[in-house]
């Protein structure tokens, strides 16, 4: 039986973004600076699982990169909902000491995509295709063609074991050419998660062109430094207040790391996120998960949406499954990624610049931990709720300090790879994993209701919302035995070739087409939502 979702673009969308988008801009002019100079390069939706992120050929995706978008912008889960962004930065650094390139010797030299410099000048993208393993279905509403996010294909391979594939190439300062696989898959069970398989290679080119600028030079010291800014999620952030919108509500945690045992069933490498409780002005209940009592004024949350719902169910982490040893052994590391926590708005993530000594001394030294910071090896989560030190995970259900502990713009999750010594024509590769799961629609509602209605307290609230978590590391064991099988997916199914529905006097007709060549197709389920479309979807017939 296939279960298939066909996401239907909202035409008003537009209208309901104009009130943020003015109040962000008047808000951030400076941001405008990094979109214009970021206009050049270009991006590529991942959409076809749940999960519905866009990825740029610069190889990271900065703080508002793309013309028009909100500070949350990207990592949407469930993607068939509208504003569930829950990406506001990310970035990546690579540094390398002792340096030598054709103006100087640089004792530090650190290159930079984001979190919110764009680039420019420092890394020069040479490749970016999408592939499928088959035609996009074709969705039509009254005979209008209905898409959620543009999707361009550049070529159909049927052999791929993934549904969808980007490849992106980019070259930068250092000559260490990133190689960047992008992946994902449309089954049910397996399509709430994006990977990210990464190949980094010293070859020498240090710009745009196929000329090598640095042959035989022999990088020192290499470190790969990934930052990560959660903020869940955009539908809730003026219910709950704006600041939820770049984070200051994020709880973030993180499993091994060697510092804590790991419960059983989370040994993993992983660190991950959730709406903790954020000291809030606007409302007065525990607002841990974003319950929504009344809508937010911009226009996110529907009117008659009040029952309750937790608004922001979603526990958004990014997983390890591969970090190479050394650029001549490929086993896997079991030590890396060496993980901390960084205040979102430390000045280090701003003005950046591959031509400032000064600022990539202390760069490369954050990155590196040469700053001797104790607390930010610390597990965030900890930091803000100690009394979770030792304790089931329910515990944070209690927490009541504010994630942010006084900074203005909360804190993000960060990866350290390295340092690695990579020989000119030698390569390292990590496997990285972007996923996000969470409580059903359903239960959201479910527990808002009672919540709402007095019938359960504060902490049993949030101890049912922290049980999303759950199906995160769920989640994560279903990639890593996807993994272990090389990312074959033995009896995965098709969505449909196309798709049509048409509008009839006091009813609706549905026609749709399927893949001659898949076996596996017996039948299909129709959902419906009622009342509304971007509410809870239940079973109406099976054909």
């Amino acid at each position: 039986m296939l279960r298939f979702r066909i996401p239907f673009k909202n035409f008003n969308e537009e209208k309901m973004f104009r009130l943020e988008k003015f109040l962000f801009l008047a808000a951030a002019g400076l941001m405008l600076c990094f979109n214009t100079a970021y206009a050049q390069t270009s991006y590529k939706w991942m959409n076809v699982g749940s999960l519905h992120s866009f990825y740029y050929d610069s190889g990271c995706e900065i703080e508002v990169a793309r013309p028009g978008a909100s500070q949350q912008d990207g990592l949407r889960w469930p993607g068939i909902y509208r504003y569930q962004d829950m990406e506001a930065a990310k970035g990546l650094w690579i540094g390398a000491k002792n340096f030598t390139d054709e103006v100087a010797n640089w004792p530090y030299r650190v290159i930079h995509v984001g979190p919110r410099v764009s680039g420019v000048g420092e890394i020069f993208p040479t490749k970016m295709k999408m592939y499928s393993k088959f035609e996009p279905p074709v969705v039509e509403v009254d005979g209008v063609v209905s898409e959620q996010e543009t999707v361009e294909i550049d070529s159909i391979n049927p052999a791929m074991p993934y549904d969808r594939l980007i490849i992106n190439e980019v070259n930068n300062l250092l000559g260490l050419t990133m190689h960047r696989k992008i992946f994902q898959f449309s089954d049910p069970y397996f399509d709430n998660f994006i990977v990210q398989e990464y190949t980094y290679t010293n070859t020498g080119n240090t710009d745009k062109d196929a000329d090598i600028e640095l042959p035989d030079n022999d990088l020192q010291d290499v470190v790969i430094y990934y930052n990560y800014r959660w903020a869940m999620c955009a539908e809730t952030r003026y219910v709950i207040g704006n600041g939820s919108g770049w984070g200051m509500n994020t709880m973030n945690d993180v499993r091994g790391d060697g510092l804590y045992p790991d419960p059983p069933g989370e040994e993993f490498r992983t660190a991950f996120a959730w709406h903790g409780f954020w000291p809030s002005r606007i409302v007065t209940y525990d607002n841990m998960g974003a319950p929504i009592w009344v809508p937010d004024g911009p226009g996110y949350v529907a009117k008659d949406d009040t029952v309750g719902r937790l608004g922001a169910p979603q526990f958004m982490g990014v997983l390890t499954l591969h970090a190479d040893k050394s650029a001549t052994d490929p086993t896997d590391d079991l030590t890396l990624p060496y993980t901390r926590h960084e205040g979102s708005d430390i000045p280090p993530y701003s003005a950046n610049d591959a031509f400032n000594l000064g600022k990539m001394t202390g760069e490369y030294k954050l990155m590196t931990r040469e700053d001797n910071v104790a607390e930010q090896r610390m597990r965030h989560a900890y930091v803000v709720h100690p009394a979770a030190i030792g304790k089931d995970f329910s515990e944070f259900a209690n927490q009541r300090n504010p994630p942010e502990i006084g900074t203005p713009g909360g804190y993000s999750s960060t990866l350290t790879f390295g340092p690695y010594q990579i020989p000119f024509g030698e390569s390292i590769r990590f496997v990285i994993v972007e996923g996000a799961a969470g409580l059903s629609r359903e239960k959201c509602v479910e527990i808002g209701k009672l919540y709402k209605r007095g019938l359960i307290s504060d902490v049993e609230k949030n101890v049912e919302f922290l049980k999303g978590k759950d199906s995160l590391m769920q989640t994560w064991q279903r990639v890593s035995s996807l993994y272990q099988n090389d990312w074959n997916l033995s009896g995965e199914l098709k969505p449909p070739s196309s798709f049509s529905v048409k509008s009839d006097a006091g009813r609706i007709s549905l026609k749709w087409d399927v893949y001659e060549d898949d076996p596996n197709v017996t039948g299909f389920e129709i959902y419906r939502a009622t009342g509304k479309y971007d509410s809870t979807y239940y079973l109406v017939h099976t054909a």
